[in-house]
């Protein structure tokens, strides 16, 4: 059974211990009666309905949620996306090195990683650029236009 399903039968249980109807349950919580009868079976999208129902009939959420849940990956992440996130996260570590305490070109910092057999020569000084503007957004590096290079060192 479903961890939704599983929460609406909890609260239909709790709600007929209580005596209470569902227009009861829609007038505790504003929450209209179709909504109510989709938490009651699970089928409820938006979580806030479950916790309003929860809250009317005076359920510990808690209590509520002591339900197995299944780990499952849902979307994988595509590789490219991984290879970005990846870079991202090595130009990072060689940001907080002593290696960006002086001004580079994004051509330095490539060869600087490829050596440091942090990437291989697929990776694009444009891919490298992109993650440098980036940390440059977040404030993390700085950069300073030399002609038609930039050039980038931690902030």
């Amino acid at each position: 059974m479903s961890y939704k399903k599983l929460i609406g039968k909890k609260l239909r249980s709790k709600r007929d211990s209580l005596n209470l109807t569902k227009e009861n349950i829609v007038d505790l919580t504003g929450v209209s009666k179709s909504s109510i009868s989709k938490v009651e079976n699970g089928t409820a999208k938006d979580i806030d309905f479950y916790v309003k129902y929860a809250k009317a009939v005076d359920y510990a959420l808690s209590e509520l949620m002591d339900v197995s849940l299944n780990s499952v990956t849902i979307y994988k992440l595509k590789a490219d996306l991984k290879q970005k996130v990846n870079l991202t996260a090595k130009v990072r570590k060689l940001v907080v090195s002593k290696y960006f305490a002086d001004y580079r070109t994004v051509a330095e910092i490539k060869e600087k990683m490829q050596s440091d057999k942090l990437i291989d020569v697929s990776v694009t000084s444009g891919a490298i650029s992109n993650v440098l503007n980036n940390l440059r957004k977040e404030g993390i590096v700085v950069s300073i236009s030399n002609g038609r290079k930039n050039l980038y060192k931690r902030k």
